[in-house]
């Protein structure tokens, strides 16, 4: 057979794999996901209306405020509130539909310090889910031995079949890009999704950085820094299987 139709044969082949892949299984998901660093003189009121206003899938939310507080954002965004959980002088919660469950815990750092992590799994159809997940580092932990601690807590607890979207706040905002560094083996930061992010613009002001993966599971369509909170970043995700 001549080389031309033996390379004919291969394309053809592998565009009706391609068409049977799309036709057996699920169609792609749009979830946009918002990592929001909540300022101490922002209401709950404002927050759901930032939620509102974003139309917002899934939050994850940072700040210093109690349950009582996030509560009253989930009503007023008419979403579900995971319970929040305490991360220093940060509380970590989830806004979107209702969790299967939620954990929050300490993961000691090899040298010292530990990072602080809440953690929430979603039932997004009956093929998929998304496990949400906030993690706080302690100025004390070495930030390479963080993500190899929080890295090996993702690949023995997480569903093989779950997308993983994360928001991160590092010691400070300038060490963000560090994380990013650190991070990027295993899972893509939004920020590089922004049209600034693509120009290779770094971001030292950032206070929580968001992160999605693994690849084959979840793409990046595009995404925005926000200005109307303490620190924002919406990534408009697509969950493709």
């Amino acid at each position: 057979m001549r080389p031309g139709r033996v390379m004919l044969g291969v394309v053809l082949a592998g565009l009706v794999g391609g068409c049977a892949v799309r036709l057996g299984g699920p169609a792609p998901v749009d979830e946009d996901a918002i990592a929001l660093h909540i300022s101490a003189d922002m209401s709950a009121e404002q927050t759901a209306a930032l939620l509102k206003q974003h139309g917002v899938e899934v939050a994850i939310l940072a700040s210093e405020h109690d349950s009582a507080w996030y509560a009253d954002v989930a009503a007023r965004a008419g979403m579900k509130s995971t319970r929040p959980g305490r991360a220093g002088t940060t509380t970590f919660a989830f806004m979107g539909p209702q969790a299967l469950g939620d954990t929050t815990l300490a993961l000691k750092v090899q040298g010292g310090g530990e990072i602080r992590l809440h953690d929430a799994l979603y039932r997004i159809d009956k093929q998929r889910r998304l496990d949400l997940m906030a993690v706080h580092i302690t100025p004390q932990a070495n930030l390479r031995e963080s993500v190899r601690a929080l890295l090996a807590y993702v690949a023995t607890d997480v569903l093989a079949n779950a997308a993983v979207v994360f928001a991160i706040e590092p010691p400070t905002p300038a060490l963000g890009d560090s994380v990013s560094v650190l991070m990027r083996a295993a899972f893509a930061d939004a920020w590089e999704c922004t049209p600034q992010g693509r120009t290779g613009a770094r971001n030292k002001e950032l206070p929580i950085r968001l992160f999605y993966g693994p690849s084959m599971r979840v793409r990046c369509g595009g995404a925005e820094q926000l200005t109307e909170s303490g620190g924002a970043i919406l990534a408009h995700l697509v969950l493709t299987r």
